[in-house]
């Protein structure tokens, strides 16, 4: 009977340390000054749906952590995530670079890019100049991009536009970059390479575009960002930005075949789709450049004369095989 209850009391110590993991999957810090040397700290994170995250310990940067509470929470349709927003406040005991710090585990399951997700710690971490109100800094509020997860279809591109703003018109540097405190991490588009597996990042406002992803799955893409004035860094912080990325079309899995040919391409009016290897009725479907399906059609003549100028991408099906080819619309 205590062999047996024994075992009971391990299946649910197991159970609970296996619900505590599988928390963090994205995530941002922001600050904004609100006096000589008061701050509020916005932490914005994603996590599983059976994640029930109540507060997060927070170190400030002075010597002193505390847990901060649940501010918002919000389930996200159509996904296993929700989003968390917590929220305090602080006062420095003066002017200083201060490194703002969140660390737990972990980032949850499935995760393609981190091989142990769900052993590695995800840190937030922000490095952070408080300056007093004075003619040379003023105050500094840290720019806020506000959007730390993102949907998309493999073989068609996916777009974040990014709206940040900076009270004080700093100067914002932004690149991809690599998390050096996670052994296993790799870049989304170092997973899959091909040639067209590419991301492209605007320096000055962090959007960005992922070219083509290649396979279905959920990825975390890391952006550091540092925010200059009169030539000094006064912030520097990686945002963590969950992607996750389906198929247009239930869960097939989508090829590319050097043998179908797309002509006239770029056109203005009707495309012609040549399969010698497929002698099964095909259905094409027309994706814009942003995943809306804007045209349909079961013939190899397609006509898209009624489409704005701009690239599209075809998902022709064809029994149970789907092929990707990209078109030009003049």
């Amino acid at each position: 009977m205590k062999t047996k209850l024994f075992l009971l009391l391990l299946g649910l110590f197991l159970v609970n340390i296996l619900a505590a993991q599988s928390k963090f999957s994205g995530g941002e810090i922001s600050v904004k000054q609100t006096g000589t040397y008061s701050v509020a700290v916005f932490v914005d994170l994603y996590t599983t749906v059976n994640s029930d995250l109540q507060s997060i310990e927070f170190c400030w940067g002075d010597g002193l952590c505390e847990d901060i509470p649940l501010f918002y929470s919000e389930e996200l349709p159509g996904t296993n995530f929700k989003f968390n927003q917590f929220q305090s406040g602080h006062v420095y005991g003066g002017e200083n670079t201060y490194t703002l710090t969140v660390e737990d585990c972990c980032w949850g399951q499935n995760i393609i890019n981190i091989t142990q997700a769900n052993l590695e710690n995800i840190i937030l971490s922000t490095s952070y100049f408080h300056s007093v109100n004075d003619p040379l800094f003023g105050e500094n509020h840290m720019p806020y991009f506000s959007k730390g997860m993102l949907h998309g279809y493999t073989y068609l591109p996916i777009f974040y536009n990014s709206e940040f703003t900076d009270p004080e018109g700093d100067e914002i540097q932004v690149e991809v970059c690599d998390i050096e405190y996670l052994s296993t991490y790799n870049q989304i588009t170092e997973v899959y390479p091909t040639s067209e597996n590419n991301l492209t990042v605007n320096a000055t406002d962090g959007s960005f575009q992922w070219i083509s992803p290649q396979f279905p799955g959920t990825y975390v893409l890391g952006l550091c960002v540092s925010e200059s004035r009169n030539g000094m860094i006064i912030s520097e912080y990686t945002r963590n930005i969950l992607i996750v990325v389906d198929n247009p079309v239930g869960n097939q899995e989508i090829f590319n075949d050097s043998n179908i040919s797309v002509f006239p391409n770029p056109t203005n009016d009707q495309l012609t789709i040549k399969m010698p290897n497929i002698q099964l009725d095909i259905e094409v479907d027309v994706f814009d450049a942003i995943g809306n399906i804007v045209l349909k059609s079961d013939s190899e003549n397609v006509d898209i004369s009624s489409l704005e100028t701009g690239v599209y991408f075809l998902i022709i099906k064809s029994g149970d095989q789907l092929f990707s080819e990209k078109v030009v619309k003049l």
